[in-house]
Parts: C-alpha cells; sequence; structure tokens
C-alpha cells in the first residue's frame, strides 16, 4: 500500500489540489472603486478636526449647541443668515491662545539666576526653614544674642524654636568639607554657618530656656504647695465639717440599727458622696437634704461651710503630679546650668584641655553664675514647701481616718470638693422650697383675708336688707318703705330741679378741697355718693357755695328741708327726698 500523506495534505510531485467550492473557504473578490475616486469617510472627517484642533489659534467658547432638528419654529431658524454688525476682524487678534513655547523660554530666561545648593535632608531642611522664618531676625543678630547670652533679644518661645534647629556633628562636617562656593548655599546652611562655630550651641541655648522658664515654674511650684497646705489646715481645723460628720453619722447609725452596720464610730469619706442615693418615700428627698434640714435648725451655721473650705475646693483642681514634675525639672535643669557653668570656666574634671580651651567662654558664665545661685535658693525653698505639704496632707487625711498614699496625697481633697458640690446643690433646693412654701403662705392669707372681706359684706348687706324689711326700724319710720324707695322713678319735678342746681353751684364743700379728701370724707360718712355729702356740708352749714346763693334760691335750700337723719348708703336722695314729702306714699306720677 502506498505511504501516508506527510502534513501538509499534498504528496510531493503530485498535482495540485482542486479549488474550493464556491462560498466555503474562499470569498468574493472585492468590488471595484466607484467612479469618480475615492469617498470621504467618517475617519477622514474625525482626523481633519484633529488637525483643524491642533492648528487652531483662538481661545474658544464653550456652549451646547443646538441640533438642526430643534432649529425649527424658534429664533434660531433664521439666524446667520444676514449681515449681524458684528466686526470679526480683531477678534482673532484679541482672542489669540499664548504660545506656550515662547512663555516658557520667557520664564526661563527670566528665572536665569542660579540655583542654590541644599546639603541638609531636604524634609529637614524644610522644617527648620519654616521655623526660622518664624523669628524674623538676621542670622548675624541671632548670633550675636547667642554669644552674649542675651535673653532680651531671644525670648522663650524664639528659644525654643532654635533648640530644634541646632546642626548635628554630621552637617557640621558636611558644611566644612564644601569645596564650593558657600555663599550659593541654601538657607538652612547659611544659618548653621553662623551658629556653629558658637561653643556647645545647644547647650547654651537649653541654659537660656531653663533661665527664661525656672523663675517661672518655681513661682508656681510655690504656690500650688502653699495651697495645699492651707487647704490641708482649714480641713482638718473645720468644726462645721466635724458638725456635719456628726450629724450623718448619727442618722446612720438609726437607719443601720439592729444591723452589723449599725453602731458605727465613724465611717469613710466615700460614704459622703452615696448620701444622694438613698431617697425617701417621695423619690425626692434624699438623705442629705434630710440631714442639712435638720442640721440647720441646731447649727445654722453649717450652710456656710463650702465658704469656709473654699481652698479644698482649689486644691481639689490641682495636679499635685504635674507640680511634683515641674520641680524636678527644675532641679535637673538647675544641675545642667552648674555643668555648663563649669566647663565654660574650663574646670570640667571630664573633658581634656584641648577641650576646656575650646569651651571656655566667659559671657556665659557671668551671666549663669549669679542665676544659678539664686535658682539654687528658690529651689530649695521650693522643695521645703513640697515635704511641708505633703505632711499636711497626710496629716488631715490620717485625721478623717482615711489611708494615705504618697503618689495619690490629693485624694482626700476632691472627695470633700465632691460632697461640698452636692451639699451646696442640696441648700440650694433647701432655699427654693422655703421660698415656695412662704409664697404658698402668703397666697392662702391673702385668700383668707378675702374670704373674710367678703363674709363681713354679705353680713352687712343681709343686715340692711333686715333693717329695711322691718317696720320698728329707725331707718324705717324716717325713709319710708323699702319698696317705695326702690319704686318706679318719679317724673321731673320742682325737687329734682333743686337737686342740680345745688350739685351744680356747691360740688365741694371747700374750693380747696381735693377729691382725695372728699372720698375720706364720704367713706367716715358711710355715704356712697357725693349728693349725699353735698346735702350733708349744707345742712351742716359748711359749704362756701350755699352761703353765696341769692335769697330766692335759699328759699329752696331752707336747712328745715336738708335736716334729716343719715341715710341708708343704698338710699339715693331723690328717694329720700321723696319718701319723706310723701310718708312712705308711691311716688309721684
Amino acid at each position: 500500500p502506498p505511504p501516508p500523506p506527510p502534513p501538509g495534505g499534498k504528496l510531493p510531485g503530485g498535482p495540485p489540489p482542486p479549488p474550493p467550492p464556491p462560498g466555503k473557504l474562499g470569498g468574493a473578490p472585492p468590488p471595484p472603486p466607484p467612479p469618480g475616486g475615492p469617498r470621504v469617510g467618517i475617519a477622514s472627517i474625525a482626523a481633519a478636526a484633529k488637525v483643524a484642533k491642533v492648528v487652531r489659534k483662538v481661545k474658544m467658547l464653550h456652549w451646547d449647541k443646538l441640533q438642526a432638528h430643534a432649529l425649527r419654529g424658534t429664533v434660531w431658524e433664521h439666524a446667520g443668515a444676514g449681515d449681524t454688525g458684528v466686526n470679526l476682524k480683531d477678534l482673532e487678534t484679541l482672542f489669540a491662545l499664548e504660545d506656550l513655547s515662547k512663555k516658557k523660554s520667557s520664564v526661563a530666561a527670566a528665572d536665569g539666576k542660579p540655583k542654590v545648593v541644599s546639603l541638609i535632608d531636604p524634609k529637614r531642611s524644610l522644617n527648620i526653614s519654616i521655623q526660622l522664618a518664624g523669628i524674623r531676625m538676621p542670622f548675624k543678630q541671632i548670633k550675636a544674642a547667642l554669644l552674649s547670652m542675651d535673653d532680651e533679644t531671644l525670648k522663650v518661645d524664639q528659644l525654643n524654636i532654635l533648640a530644634l534647629a541646632v546642626p548635628t556633628t554630621e552637617e557640621i562636617s558636611l558644611l566644612r568639607s564644601y569645596p564650593g562656593d558657600k555663599s550659593m548655599l541654601a538657607t538652612v546652611e547659611q544659618y548653621f554657618l553662623q551658629v556653629m562655630p558658637i561653643p556647645r550651641l545647644g547647650a547654651r541655648i537649653a541654659a537660656l530656656v531653663f533661665k527664661g522658664t525656672a523663675e517661672s515654674n518655681l513661682r508656681k511650684v510655690t504656690e500650688e504647695y502653699e495651697l495645699v497646705a492651707t487647704a490641708a489646715a482649714d480641713l482638718k481645723n473645720c468644726a462645721r465639717f466635724v458638725t456635719v460628720l456628726e450629724g450623718i453619722l448619727a442618722v446612720g447609725n438609726h437607719l443601720n440599727g439592729g444591723t452589723y452596720r449599725g453602731q458605727a464610730r465613724g465611717f469613710r469619706l466615700e460614704t459622703l458622696l452615696r448620701l444622694t442615693d438613698v431617697k425617701a418615700v417621695d423619690r425626692k428627698t434624699s438623705l442629705l437634704h434630710f440631714v442639712a434640714k435638720e442640721l440647720k435648725k441646731s447649727a445654722p451655721e453649717v450652710e456656710f461651710l463650702a465658704d469656709e473650705l473654699a481652698s479644698v475646693k482649689r486644691a481639689a483642681a490641682l495636679h499635685l503630679d504635674g507640680t511634683k514634675e515641674t520641680l524636678e525639672s527644675v532641679a535637673k535643669g538647675l544641675a545642667s546650668v552648674n555643668d555648663e557653668v563649669l566647663r565654660a570656666a574650663g574646670v570640667n574634671p571630664g573633658s581634656s584641655k584641648a577641650e576646656q580651651s575650646e569651651e571656655t567662654h566667659d559671657r556665659f558664665r557671668d551671666v549663669m553664675v549669679p542665676f544659678a545661685e539664686e535658682a539654687e535658693k528658690a529651689l530649695a525653698n521650693a522643695q521645703a514647701l513640697e515635704a511641708s505639704a505633703r505632711d499636711a496632707m497626710r496629716s488631715a487625711t490620717e485625721f478623717f481616718g482615711e489611708p494615705f498614699k504618697l503618689d495619690n496625697g490629693g485624694r482626700i481633697f476632691k472627695l470633700v470638693a465632691d460632697f461640698l458640690v452636692t451639699f451646696d446643690k442640696v441648700q440650694d433646693d433647701a432655699r427654693r422650697e422655703a421660698a415656695a412654701e412662704a409664697a404658698r403662705k402668703k397666697r392662702e392669707a391673702a385668700a383668707a383675708l378675702r374670704k373674710k372681706t367678703e363674709k363681713a359684706r354679705a353680713r352687712r348687706a343681709s343686715e340692711n336688707a333686715e333693717m329695711e324689711d322691718d317696720p320698728t326700724s329707725p331707718r324705717r319710720r324716717r325713709g319710708g318703705s323699702a319698696s317705695s324707695s326702690r319704686g318706679p322713678p318719679r317724673a321731673l319735678d320742682l325737687r329734682d330741679a333743686m337737686h342740680d342746681e345745688l350739685k351744680a353751684k356747691a360740688p365741694r364743700m371747700d374750693a380747696e378741697e381735693s377729691p382725695a379728701s372728699k372720698m375720706a370724707r364720704m367713706k367716715r360718712l358711710g355715704f356712697t355718693s357725693t349728693s349725699q355729702l353735698l346735702e350733708h356740708d349744707i345742712a351742716m352749714g359748711v359749704s362756701k357755695t350755699a352761703k353765696s346763693l341769692s335769697p330766692a334760691k335759699k328759699t329752696f335750700s331752707s336747712p328745715s328741708s336738708f335736716k334729716s337723719p343719715p341715710r341708708s348708703p343704698n338710699r339715693s336722695p331723690r328717694n329720700s327726698l321723696g319718701s319723706r314729702e310723701g310718708g312712705g306714699a308711691s311716688p309721684r306720677g
């Protein structure tokens, strides 16, 4: 049999394979190009737009363009068909794009200064340059102030900044070995070149900082320890606080009677902070409210307990651990200053002769020696106050039966201060309750008085009504029956005219009489109207107007017509006249 065909599909030397059937493996030949040359497609248009964008020399106006189908029936349908009158000749000149290549070349030409050289770490150089910019002082002036130990020119804040900008040994070596032009170095390098010749620069700056802060720190420490000693003495000698503790002890033993907590001889001061948790049956009054109320009856002076222990409140706000750390830092700083003084004097036993000659600087010694002597005295005084305050706190703590711990010596101050805040609040609650109770009693007294007055008024009205109804009453005999006095109004007659005339011409007893005086006389005489007062004045012959009347008018106001006994306040003068004339008859028509 013949051998199998090799990979490739045909034997060597054989006939070529037949062409594939149409539509199977091969494709149709490409169509001929259209007549008139190649057409411009979308890709060609996009490429042309890119080229136009590249060669554009004017700025663009970014707007939202309307499509052609949206223009029909709008103002834009015929816009741009005619001349708009806008001059477009200078548009490309006015709104031309700047040539970036020319701009870069001009900037490079303007910035033709030689670049500075930086040898320090970039991050450290940036931080130091920012700090030095805040000092705003020439580097030579800074160097002169450091050499002369001038703490007036360089304040503490500026010295703290300079303490962070001290060159290291490596940086000093790098600057000294730089072979180039040192005037081309950066800002931080220029500062290092100025200050690095100063011997022991870091210690000198630290000494100046200590000199500027030691006095204030020692004064603060002294004041705080003096306050602690005063607060401990005030607390130990406060009789009012002992009175409050005794009252609480008595109440607690009464409540705990018959239990293992009863018959106590004392209690821990933490109990003072739990008194407000014990509530009465009304869920409002606490045990501390009760104690304060009862103690105020027997010992009213306990109300001012917080004022007497004001020093304890201030001492409780102190951070004694921080005070102790401040004192220790002052002692450590003074030791460093003394060491630097020895180095400046050239008598440091731990250094060689070459180092001593290099580190000797007389100005440092002249400035810091007197300061160190004064600081040692102030430090010794502060340390003595610390020991005294510690002993006072121990004594006060043990006096009230509390354990004393050296790391928490001010604990007793905090306990008592918290209790005083609660005690003041209880006192305020008691004052508010007393004010509310006084207001309630005042309202009740006013209501009782008003009720009593109404009862008296009702009783007088009842008595008057009984006298009017009683035929044997003198008032009834003088004035007629009540029914006649309260009858229908009479017609205007001569008696009414006389009354109006008297009222118009004799309105007062005296020309100088005031309305207040008239009301007082009406109240005293029991009258309810000015007419009754007028008739009374005429009848008594004290009215000046009655004397000035003509004889013809006096006939109408003869005394016999007005001399009548006092009338009831509820009866008017007209009815009284009618009653006298008619003798109780019905009113005239």
